[in-house]
């Protein structure tokens, strides 16, 4: 029998499953998402408990991934002192948005269902290296706005109507979220890394973070600027973040040379920008 009537059959049966989750870094350098959420899922003999029958775990269902996009993992006949495990991936900007939750049924006629609690990812990533960083960087195609948006934005002339320009003062505003967002991003990833990384990752984490800022800013006085001065805040935009853009470039080579990582060991495509 079970202790403490139903309730210790309740608490035992949700001791009985046990699920580890372990942060990984994919160093093979393929095309697929480079962080591996690894998961362990074993049916234990809970510590302390009493004897009883074996349980089974006729089916397990792990969701796994950020709302609202979730991944569900489908296991069955999971018995006494069996593991299974299950690699889940995704990319670094995803890693502090990262849940997962389990449901499962056991084996005494199939009839009890049990759902876990959703629980973060613990995000200790003690091996999230200095080439890690810099992988994560270049994955955020950080120039994008510079080389996508803002080049691109015609210098108003004599034709241009009003709603044209109001389009494009729209257009700068929704590319200040998105900095904001990847800077806010990109902070939330590096702060889960533990260790000591030395000086060449903080200068780098701290440049990315500084031109992320600098972007932003220099986009809200081109999207506040009136109309018989976009031409010069735009020409000027553009300068000041060829020049920053430049700067942050030159920051990561210079910790890439220092470090021995090569271009294609991080996927590096703004040499020569």
């Amino acid at each position: 029998m079970y202790r403490h009537g139903p309730l210790g059959f309740w608490k035992e049966m949700r001791d009985h499953l046990v699920v580890n989750a372990k942060v990984e870094m994919d160093k093979s350098g393929g095309s697929d998402p480079p962080v591996i959420i690894h998961f362990d899922i074993g049916n234990i003999i809970p510590r302390d408990s009493e004897p009883g029958p074996d349980i089974v775990f006729d089916e397990i269902l792990l969701r796994v991934g950020k709302s609202p996009d979730w991944h569900i993992e489908k296991f069955t006949n999971l018995g006494m002192d069996q593991w299974l495990s299950y690699d889940y991936r995704c990319n670094y900007i995803d890693l502090p948005d990262i849940s997962y939750d389990i449901e499962y049924n056991i084996s005494i006629n199939s009839v009890f269902g049990f759902r876990k609690e959703p629980t973060k990812v613990e995000l200790k990533l003690a091996d999230f290296s200095l080439a890690d960083t810099i992988k994560f960087t270049n994955s955020l195609k950080i120039h994008r706005w510079l080389d996508e948006v803002i080049k691109k934005i015609p210098e108003p002339d004599s034709s241009t109507t009003v709603g044209e320009i109001e389009r494009n003062q729209n257009t700068i505003k929704g590319i200040i979220g998105e900095i904001t967002a990847t800077e806010q991003q990109f902070t939330r990833v590096t702060n889960t890394s533990s260790g000591d990384h030395g000086d060449d990752w903080r200068s780098l984490t701290d440049a990315v973070r500084q031109y992320l800022r600098n972007t932003a800013s220099e986009c809200r006085a081109l999207e506040t600027s009136v109309s018989g001065e976009i031409n010069n805040v735009l020409r000027n935009t553009i300068r000041v973040l060829e020049a920053e853009a430049t700067k942050l470039n030159s920051t990561i080579e210079s910790v890439m040379k220092k470090n021995n990582i090569s271009d294609e060991d991080v996927g590096y495509q703004y040499r020569g920008w």
